[in-house]
């Protein structure tokens, strides 16, 4: 899967302001960018932290930096997405983790870790060729979620709010 394409369709990549990478993260947290970005070097070749979707937390930033919300990466296999999943979760700051890897696309919660059943945290799994749901924005307890059809076989995408 072209990670790019799903960034892209995510509507991540068309604003500076939400979409944060280790080199561009606010020096208030570079600290936290780099342990993210950690995570994914730990797991293996071929793995990597590739940035954020960040929600603003004050009026330009002054009073805080801007806090992750869905942190992205890639894994080259199962093994190196439950990896990464489990040190981007030991940071305790971001709800969403997304891991792309070459046959699936999954969601897992940041803030929920078992390591005898990896599953439980698993929010969704999808083969690159199935239409996905990706969280995009989390407010007000209300996370909203962009449903992709990555197969492409149908280029429209569909809003829908999750009622609880």
């Amino acid at each position: 899967m072209d990670l790019n394409a799903l960034l892209r369709a995510l509507g991540y990549l068309h604003s500076e302001r939400h979409w944060v990478t280790p080199e561009t993260a606010d020096p208030r947290l570079a600290n936290h960018y780099r342990l993210a970005q950690r995570a994914g070097e730990e797991v293996g070749e071929g793995a990597k932290v590739v940035g954020s979707y960040v929600c603003q937390t004050s009026v330009d930033d002054k009073l805080m930096p801007p806090r992750p919300v869905v942190f992205v990466a890639y894994a080259a296999n199962d093994e190196q997405a439950r990896g990464i999943h489990k040190r981007l979760w030991n940071l305790g700051d971001c709800p969403f983790v997304l891991i792309v890897s070459p046959g699936a696309v999954r969601v897992y919660t940041g803030f929920n870790y078992i390591p005898d059943n990896p599953k439980r945290t698993l929010l969704l799994m999808r083969p690159t060729h199935s239409r996905t749901i990706f969280p995009i924005h989390y407010c007000l307890f209300m996370p909203m979620l962009l449903i992709v059809d990555i197969s492409g076989s149908n280029k429209r995408n569909t809003w829908d709010r999750i009622r609880g």
